[in-house]
């Protein structure tokens, strides 16, 4: 296995826990409480073991149970990592169709990070669209010999206003030096997708304007998630989501339900439970893990 250098492989967590923490920010706008599925996925530290057989999407809501992946580049673009090892799609590591994919570009060059705001996409889309993605080569074995895979997609270097279509097509932009821009190589995508209104606000760099993918629609939270249903349920990943959050919100009338994911064999949930526990109790569930070969992260390090 390789592995990227100490510097760059810094960066990169670095940049990851900036734009999860800027998405979770901005789903606060629609009404979501989101917190940490995936370990320390705002924060720049890397858990040395974790639970085995799992691969989490970064953030979960605790009022409706919606999954949430971040990316965070230095330019945006619907761009996702894809390899064919097992769980290591580009749409794999537990995301349902109706889950979101969030698209963030950040600057980490100034003395503090800036984030543009995120562009949403369901998983759903995602997969249905990938006519219109085309595959980078594979990368060396020192970055993990994964691809990406590039979804098509318009992001203006200049600053200005979305006019609308014109009668050939061709997406019509006002830029602030006074200048009009008609784009038309989108005519030949095999999908297209405008993302904005007449008369929004573009931002150089930072706005998407059109793309193969098709908008998420609505994701204003409906809350009402059923823990308890989630507890028992069959997807490995519900479980430990709802494990995780029932522990956060204090819910007492599930202990009966975590009381027996706890004393039974069910030691992804376990390990959620056990991130929530304190000193003594902390320490028995990684026990108890670790005795039936599970590794739950109570090992780890920091990246600076």
């Amino acid at each position: 296995m390789g592995f990227k250098e100490d510097a760059d492989f810094a960066r990169f967590v670095s940049m990851g826990a900036v734009a999860t923490d800027a998405v979770r920010t901005d789903l606060k706008r629609y009404g979501h409480e989101v917190i940490e599925l995936e370990r320390y996925a705002m924060a720049n530290k890397v858990w040395q073991t974790k639970v085995k057989r799992l691969r989490l999407p970064d953030l979960v809501c605790s009022r409706c149970g919606l999954r949430i992946e971040s990316r965070g580049k230095s330019q945006l673009a619907i761009v996702l990592s894809h390899s064919d090892a097992e769980g290591r799609s580009s749409d794999g590591g537990g995301m349902r169709d109706r889950d979101l994919y969030a698209f963030v570009r950040l600057d980490l060059a100034g003395s503090s990070p800036h984030t543009s705001q995120p562009v949403y996409f369901r998983t759903s889309d995602l997969r249905t669209s990938e006519n219109g993605a085309k595959e980078s080569n594979r990368k060396a074995i020192s970055e993990g010999s994964e691809l990406t895979l590039t979804w098509m997609s318009w992001v203006p270097a200049r600053s200005g206003v979305f006019v609308g279509l014109d009668t050939e097509g061709r997406l019509v932009c006002h830029w602030d030096d006074g200048r009009s821009f008609r784009y038309w190589p989108w005519r030949g995508w095999p999908a297209r997708y405008v993302y904005l209104a007449p008369g929004d606000r573009i931002v150089a760099n930072e706005t998407t304007v059109a793309g193969v993918v098709g908008p998420p629609g609505d994701f204003t939270c409906p809350g009402a998630w059923d823990l308890r249903a989630a507890l028992s349920d069959s997807d490995p990943a519900e479980r430990y989501a709802a494990t995780k959050v029932a522990g956060i919100l204090k819910r007492s009338d599930l202990v009966d339900e975590l009381t027996h994911i706890a004393g039974g064999r069910d030691r992804l949930a376990t390990a959620a439970r056990g991130q929530r526990q304190p000193g003594a109790a902390r320490r028995q569930v990684d026990q108890a893990d670790n005795r039936d070969g599970y590794h739950t992260g109570a090992q780890r390090r920091t990246t600076h």
